[in-house]
């Protein structure tokens, strides 16, 4: 930055002057990711009477688009209004551009209205750009109206505009609306493509909505659409989450037929599917010699299997490896190891769990509490 700041010193008559030179020289900062030197120069350039026009400033623009710098990008567009240069298309298409790649839905929305009470056309480009934006916070609202906006304003929708809003429903488990949007989709005849399967799949398995996913699974193999990890994520994930878990097994298993790799997620979810504890601690173990990386959640999902099946050793070995895997047991982890440590009619270990969660600043919470003095009651008397 120094070395900028000397050069524009040294060479502030030439920068004023040669307008070419100036160019130049601000592409070099640009090149180098120096955008608010570059911004800088733009305004130092114009004190000294060397109008920048609406091109010089969609070249920074662009640049902020590539970075993701969507705070410099509406920067821009207050600096270019107040220096009476006039906003483009471009302008706003690139600002808009950033916003959606730091994930930025409001000043994504504030731009798009903006560009449109200007007068400018926004075109299909410039509406994705926007309902990613809300796609990647999850605001499946604006997504909606969005794409809305684009049919009355006959904006042609592409395969991005509605992979783009069912991404946002789907981080909501809104997954009638993706159906919904799926729908709209195979009307406009586009063809759907693994990301619009996978979006709508999750969004059933956010709510345990088992009958659709599945169904869209098999769709994907009957349109010759290869299922991956996400595929089997999402419809393991919504087995798991409505009960059935024969199902969600039976896909996990599938996984390694097809030669898929498993992923954490994988794991998780067929875990907590999982109805006997060994099958949770089985999975457990495949996950720890695959050197995969483990969560606390997946702990206590084995461990709460080992509490159903009243298996307190387990359930003890799950805690201790979690610990040795430098994670901290949750408040569910421990109150799970307590109780199967309480069916298994291991009293005192239960009470030295309960103490030991006071020592890791773990509330226990009331009604494991009084489980376990309930039962260390029962046995002394």
């Amino acid at each position: 930055a120094n070395e900028a700041h000397e050069f524009i010193a040294s060479n502030c008559g030439l920068l004023a002057w040669d307008r070419s030179a100036a160019t130049r020289f601000l592409r070099r900062l640009v090149g180098e990711s120096r955008l608010e030197l570059a911004i800088l120069l733009v305004q130092w350039l114009q004190s000294r009477g060397q109008a920048a026009d609406t091109e010089r400033y969609n070249f920074l623009m662009q640049a902020c688009a590539k970075l993701g710098d969507w705070r410099k990008a509406g920067q821009l567009v207050v600096i270019m209004v107040l220096s009476a240069v006039e906003p483009d298309v471009v302008t706003y298409s690139s600002a808009i551009s950033s916003c959606e790649k730091g994930a930025e839905w409001t000043a994504a929305l504030e731009l798009l209205n903006g560009m449109l009470r200007r007068g400018l056309q926004a075109d299909t480009v410039v509406f994705n750009s926007a309902i990613s934006a809300c796609g990647k916070c999850g605001e499946w609202e604006s997504a909606l109206a969005l794409v809305h906006a684009m049919g009355k304003a006959r904006v042609d929708l592409s395969e991005i505009s509605y992979n783009a809003a069912m991404s946002a429903c789907e981080k909501d488990g809104r997954w009638l609306e993706t159906l919904e949007l799926l729908a709209n989709l195979d009307g406009g005849g586009m063809e759907r493509s693994i990301i619009t399967y996978n979006a709508a799949m999750s969004a059933c398995g956010q709510v345990g909505e088992w009958p659709a996913a599945l169904f869209l699974f098999s769709d994907m193999a009957i349109q010759r659409t290869r299922q991956d990890t996400i595929s089997y994520n999402a419809s393991i994930r919504a087995c798991e989450r409505g009960g059935e878990w024969e199902k969600a097994l039976r896909l996990f298993a599938m996984m390694e037929a097809n030669r898929l790799e498993k992923s954490p997620l994988s794991y998780t979810a067929a875990i907590t599917a999982c109805s006997g504890w060994k099958g949770a601690v089985a999975l457990m173990a495949e996950m720890l010699q695959a050197d995969l990386q483990v969560a606390t959640e997946q702990f206590s999902a084995a461990i709460q299997c080992c509490a159903l099946g009243r298996e307190w050793e387990a359930a003890l070995w799950l805690l201790r490896s979690s610990e040795e895997h430098k994670l901290d047991p949750d408040r569910f982890g421990y109150a799970s190891a307590v109780k199967a440590c309480l069916e298994s009619g291991m009293w005192q270990a239960a009470l030295d769990l309960v103490k030991e969660m006071s020592t890791v600043d773990i509330e226990c919470d009331s009604t494991t509490y009084n489980l376990a003095i309930t039962s260390w009651m029962r046995s002394s008397g």
